[in-house]
C-alpha cells in the first residue's frame, strides 16, 4: 500500500486530478475484501481529498464477507467486536477516471489500517506486502503474469418475471476463434478499459468450459500494482 500523503501532498493531488478531469460527479471507492470481490461506496469527488488525508473509515467487517456478499460467520469482525472502524488508506496510483459509467466518474482503491497506523492483518494487499517483504528480504523479485477468467452468461425472463441465467455457449470449444468473433464488441469494450486502468493485458482467450473466458496479463514485476 502506498504510504499516506501529507495534507498538502494529498489536496494537491486532489486538485491536479480534478483540474484535469473536472466533470466528475462520482468516485468509486474500492476495497478489495479477501474473496478478491470489490466492495465500496460511491462518494462525492471531495472523499478524495478526505481519503488522502486519512479522513474516511470503513468497518473491518467489510473484509470478512463470503463469495456470495454474506458476513462470514466467527470472523469475530462483527459484533463479537463492535463491528468496529479502520481508516481508509488510498493507493494513489489507482486514481483513474472511468468511462463506461452513465456519467463522469472516477475510481480509488483502498486499504484500511487500525487508528494507530498499523495494518489491519484481515487487508488482503497487506497481506501480499508482507510476502513480497519477505523476497526482497532474499534480495529477490517475484515476475507475475496473471489470469482472470470469468462466465458470460445471457440474462432471460420467464413468463414469471423470475430472471433465469444460462451461459452463452454450451459446448467446450477451447481456443475457439468463431466465439472470440461473436463476442468482438463486448471483447473490444473489456480491452479499453483495461487500457484506461493501465492494466497490462495481453491477449483473451475462449475458454475450456461453456461460456468460459480468460485474459491473460503480461508479465509484471510489481505484484502489488
Amino acid at each position: 500500500m502506498s504510504k499516506p500523503l501529507s495534507a498538502a501532498k494529498a489536496k494537491q493531488l486532489s486538485d491536479q486530478f480534478l483540474a484535469l478531469h473536472p466533470d466528475t460527479e462520482l468516485v468509486e471507492l474500492i476495497l478489495p475484501d479477501i474473496s478478491g470481490a470489490a466492495r465500496g461506496k460511491w462518494a462525492k469527488p471531495s472523499a478524495i481529498a478526505k481519503a488522502f488525508k486519512k479522513q474516511l473509515r470503513f468497518p473491518f467487517s467489510a473484509y470478512a464477507g463470503d463469495i456470495w456478499g454474506e458476513g462470514a460467520a466467527n470472523s469475530g469482525l462483527v459484533l463479537a467486536a463492535g463491528d468496529q472502524d479502520g481508516i481508509a488508506v488510498p493507493e494513489a496510483r489507482s486514481l483513474q477516471p472511468l468511462s463506461w459509467y452513465q456519467r463522469p466518474a472516477a475510481q480509488l482503491l483502498l486499504g484500511l489500517t487500525r487508528d494507530d497506523g498499523s495494518p489491519f492483518y484481515g487487508d488482503p494487499r497487506h497481506i501480499l506486502k508482507s510476502v513480497l517483504n519477505k523476497f526482497t528480504a532474499l534480495q529477490l523479485t517475484p515476475v507475475v503474469a496473471l489470469e482472470m477468467e470469468f462466465y458470460l452468461f445471457p440474462e432471460q425472463t420467464l413468463k414469471n418475471d423470475i430472471p433465469k441465467k444460462q451461459r452463452f455457449t454450451s459446448d467446450t470449444n477451447l481456443y475457439d476463434l468463431d466465439e472470440l468473433h461473436q463476442y468482438e464488441t463486448l471483447i473490444i469494450e473489456i480491452q479499453q478499459a483495461l487500457a484506461a486502468l493501465s492494466i497490462p493485458a495481453d491477449t483473451f482467450v475462449n475458454e475450456n468450459s461453456p461460456g468460459q473466458f480468460e485474459i491473460n496479463l503480461s508479465h509484471h514485476n510489481d505484484a502489488l500494482l
